[in-house]
């Protein structure tokens, strides 16, 4: 799956099976989130990896978070890109 960030600094994704997620056009400096939701039908879905062209994603710690497995769970992704890479924070199991 692509998330052209340069349609909008929000987007959101359900899953419906595991996903590379690759982001497209974030601008430097510009702060942008994503709202993640597990598919009604069935659970335990992940965004497998996330890419960017000519650089990395990088998370606190190293670590890439799994995304909530519980159906209908929301988890939000925000990122902020410098001119290399994408820093990526995760704030998960919204209710």
């Amino acid at each position: 799956a692509t998330w052209d960030a340069a349609q909008g600094a929000y987007g959101e994704f359900s899953l419906s099976e595991n996903t590379t997620l690759e982001i497209t056009n974030l601008p430097v400096g510009t702060p942008a989130v994503l709202k993640v939701t597990q598919d009604v039908a069935s659970s335990s879905f992940n965004i497998t990896a996330y890419t960017v062209a000519g650089g990395s994603v990088v998370w606190p710690g190293g670590t890439v978070p799994t995304i909530t497995a519980a159906v209908n769970s929301v988890d939000i992704i925000s990122f902020l890109a410098d001119a290399t890479d994408i820093y990526a924070t995760a704030n998960q199991d919204f209710k």
